[in-house]
């Protein structure tokens, strides 16, 4: 019995370690690109630019959507997106005719 017991609690630690390594998986998979800069700057990467951009290169690459939405948000910045209310992107210039 006491055997019986003693492989019980090994195969919930078990179980349970595997269970933690899936759900911090899942939590970094589905995570926000704030909390990717949060998570970014507790690693103390913040000092080093091109480390800090080679993985969001890194990360765009694994995920495609997360691509996209990167370029979204840089061309909304910029003012190119339509949802923006000031009309063209706002670094374009436009020539003089007179």
């Amino acid at each position: 019995m006491d055997n019986i017991i003693s492989w019980i609690i090994a195969f919930v630690l078990i179980f349970t370690a595997f269970w933690t390594i899936g759900y911090e998986y899942q939590k970094k998979q589905n995570r926000t690109s704030e909390e990717y800069q949060k998570d970014i700057e507790k690693q103390g990467i913040t000092g080093n630019k091109l480390l800090q951009v080679g993985l969001l290169e890194l990360e765009k690459f694994l995920k495609p959507n997360l691509s996209s939405s990167v370029d979204y948000l840089q061309d909304e910045k910029q003012g190119q997106t339509k949802t923006k209310k000031q009309g063209d992107d706002k670094d374009q210039t436009t020539p003089d005719l007179s």
